[in-house]
């Protein structure tokens, strides 16, 4: 199940705004997060662990982001983000929408007792996530749940996300991180092994799934 977590796939957000069904799935997902902040989501202020200026492809700044923990405040945020990544990849992360949605305001809480990491615009937008899963202070902590929204890519976000959990990993007195990937996801082996983390001979519970690790100074 592990496997399932931090695999990084092409999202369909870069489909947009073609009508074919990924554009529809897509824009589900931004109503869905509309909706549930609507609903009783609260503004999303700007993070300080993390800063960073986007540009468009012609070098003029489109806006900032940033990357912050999340707290048990937030967890109609993140609600809304976890279940637009589960409309957006939903064979990526072992779970389902159906699942989570039914998930009451507990048991959102008490899964943000783990490190969750948020980036987002300036406007609020969730633009990618990441988990740092460690449940015991004995366990060697992982990354997992590692999404970044397609629209998005190529600014640095998925190594600021991976930063921030290396960040919380070493200050919790880990030695090392560790994450699992599909070996079908050349862009997510690629990424990892530019971020340092190298395979260690562990196997996941899932076909041609790989444990990485990576060595914190």
């Amino acid at each position: 199940r592990n496997c399932y977590l931090p695999v990084m796939k092409t999202s369909t957000y870069q489909q947009l705004p073609f009508c074919g069904r990924p554009g529809r799935r897509v824009l589900l997902c931004f109503f869905l997060l509309a909706w549930i902040l609507r609903a009783g989501g609260q503004p999303v202020g700007a993070g300080n662990a993390f800063r960073c200026g986007l540009r468009r492809p012609g070098g003029l700044m489109a806006s900032d982001w940033s990357v912050r923990r999340l707290t048990a405040e937030d967890w109609q945020l993140y609600r809304a983000v976890r279940l637009a990544m589960l409309l957006d990849e939903p064979a990526a992360y072992g779970s389902s929408f159906a699942r989570e949605a039914a998930y009451d305001e507990e048991r959102w809480r008490s899964l943000l007792e783990q490190a969750v990491f948020l980036a987002e615009g300036s406007d609020g937008l969730p633009l990618g996530a990441a988990t740092l899963l460690r449940l015991d202070p004995a366990d060697v902590p992982e990354i997992v749940a590692m999404w970044v929204a397609g629209h998005a890519r190529g600014r640095g976000i998925a190594d600021a996300l991976v930063d921030a959990a290396v960040t919380e990993a070493a200050a919790g007195g880990a030695t090392e991180v560790r994450l699992h990937v599909m070996l079908d996801n050349p862009r997510a082996l690629g990424f990892y092994e530019r971020a340092g983390f190298a395979f260690d001979g562990a196997h996941g519970d899932a076909p041609r799934c790989d444990r990485m690790s990576r060595a914190l100074s």
